[in-house]
C-alpha cells in the first residue's frame, strides 16, 4: 500500500510556522504534498456558513517572501511537493448562502490554470503535475482545463463528465473498475489521471476513514488523506482528539502495515494495475 498526505490552502496568508507546527515532526520521514493557491483572497469564518466572507482582491503568493523562501528550501530537501489548488479559491455566494466553488462557477478556467502554473513555476521553480480542486469540486469546464494542462486530479469525477470531455474516457472508466485495487487505484483517462482522497477534518467520519484505510490496505492500493494545516490543532467532533493526533494514528497504522510513504506525484507514478 502507498500512503500520502495532501494538505490544502497554502497561500499568501500562510505563515511558515503554521506548516512547521503541523508537520515538523514528520519532516524527513513523510513527504507532504501541499495544495497551493497562487492568488488567494482573504477569507473569514471558514467553518461558519452564516458568517463566511471573502474579500474580492486576490494576493499572489509571491508577496509573502518568507513563505516562498521556506517552501523553496523545503522542496530542495524533499520535505514538500507542490500541487495547484485552484487559482484564487473564491466562492460565488448564492442568496441562500450556499457557496459555489471556483472550479464550478468560473468560466475562464483554462487561463486560470495556466496563470497558476506560471506563478508557481516562477516562484518555486516547480512544474506542477497535480491539481486539487477547491472544495473537492470540479465541473466539466474545469476537467477540460486540467486535461489540456496535463494535470492529474486529486479526486474522482463521474463517468458522464469524463465522457463529455472525451468519449474515449468511457473505456478507461470501465477498465479502472477492473483494477484489483479499485477504488484505491490510479485511474487513467485521456490527458490526466485521478486518485481518490479521504478527508480528515473535524466533521469527518473517523470510523469510516479507518474502514476505508483497512479496505485499501487489503487491496494494496493508494491511500491519500486530505487535511488542512490550519485545522491541525482543532479537535475532532466525536473523537475529541486533535486532527494531528488522528493523523499520527493513521500514520502509525500505515507504518505497521508496511506501507510506503510517498508524495502524490510518486503515487501517480508508482501505482500499477
Amino acid at each position: 500500500m502507498l500512503f500520502a498526505i495532501r494538505d490544502d490552502d497554502t497561500s499568501f496568508f500562510t505563515d511558515a510556522t503554521e506548516l512547521k507546527d503541523a508537520y515538523g515532526n514528520l519532516w524527513d520521514k513523510i513527504p507532504i504534498s501541499l495544495g497551493v493557491i497562487p492568488c488567494d483572497v482573504k477569507t473569514y469564518n471558514r467553518g461558519n456558513q452564516l458568517k463566511f466572507f471573502q474579500e474580492s482582491e486576490p494576493i499572489p503568493i509571491t508577496e509573502n517572501s518568507s513563505l516562498i523562501k521556506f517552501l523553496g528550501e523545503s522542496i530542495e530537501k524533499g520535505r514538500l511537493e507542490i500541487m495547484l489548488h485552484g487559482y484564487d479559491h473564491q466562492y460565488k455566494i448564492n442568496s441562500d448562502l450556499t457557496r459555489i466553488p471556483e472550479f464550478i462557477w468560473r468560466s475562464d478556467l483554462e487561463s486560470r490554470v495556466r496563470k497558476g502554473q506560471t506563478i508557481l513555476k516562477d516562484a518555486l521553480g516547480v512544474n506542477v503535475t497535480s491539481f486539487v480542486p477547491p472544495s473537492n469540486a470540479i465541473g466539466q469546464r474545469g476537467l477540460k482545463a486540467i486535461t489540456k494542462a496535463r494535470l492529474n486530479l486529486l479526486g474522482v469525477t463521474g463517468t458522464r463528465s469524463l465522457m463529455r470531455v472525451n468519449p474515449v474516457n468511457l473505456g478507461y472508466a470501465l477498465t479502472s473498475r477492473l483494477n484489483r485495487s479499485y477504488p484505491y487505484n490510479v485511474r487513467e483517462f485521456v490527458g490526466h489521471k485521478q486518485l481518490m482522497c479521504r478527508s480528515l477534518a473535524p466533521r469527518s467520519n473517523w470510523l469510516r476513514l479507518l474502514s476505508d484505510f483497512e479496505e485499501c490496505r487489503k487491496k494494496e492500493g493508494v491511500f491519500i488523506v486530505a487535511t488542512h494545516y490550519w485545522e491541525s490543532k482543532s479537535k475532532h467532533d466525536t473523537e475529541k482528539r486533535t486532527l494531528t493526533d488522528l493523523l499520527l494514528n493513521l500514520i502509525e497504522k500505515a507504518n505497521d502495515s508496511g506501507a510506503t510513504f510517498v508524495g502524490v506525484e510518486e503515487a501517480f507514478a508508482k501505482e500499477k494495475s
